[in-house]
């Protein structure tokens, strides 16, 4: 039982997590998510190769960067999903398809959350990238499910 309490706690820091993230309005979201980007080398690589200025490769870098922690995110997720549903008495597919649909709903309820907040838009694009990362986790853990020992 506690641990069963355990992974749904883990599970709900992990929305709350993202529903944090989503909160920040789009200036807090920017100067974070672009301090992570400028830790990196990453921006000056982009800038010599593709013979852009510095605003031009900081903006390109940090549009991949967030959607890759969308990914990212939802892939954590759906993982922790799995791993909380496997307490119960429910076979693998039905494990990843209510772990996929709860993905799918808590995205887009995250996207029209972030209609709520100063300079921050909800987009279909975000859901499905979002969704895309769910799917990886889901493929990842039926691969480990599946996994012959």
């Amino acid at each position: 039982m506690k641990n069963k309490i355990i992974k749904w706690v883990l599970v709900l820091l992990w929305m709350g997590l993202i529903f944090y993230f989503s909160s920040r309005d789009s200036d807090s979201s920017t100067v974070q998510s672009r301090s992570v980007v400028n830790k990196t080398n990453i921006v000056e690589i982009y800038e010599e190769k593709n013979n852009v200025n510095s605003d031009t490769a900081i903006r390109d870098v940090d549009r991949v960067f967030r959607k890759v922690a969308h990914v990212a995110e939802y892939l954590v997720l759906a993982i922790l999903l799995c791993i909380a549903l496997s307490e119960y008495n429910l076979n693998l597919s039905k494990i990843l398809l209510i772990s996929f649909i709860v993905c799918l709903i808590y995205s887009a309820s995250d996207e029209a959350h972030q209609l709520l907040v100063s300079g921050r838009s909800g987009e279909l694009r975000d859901i499905i990238i979002d969704n895309i990362g769910s799917i990886i986790g889901l493929f990842g853990y039926y691969l480990f499910k599946r996994r012959k020992v």
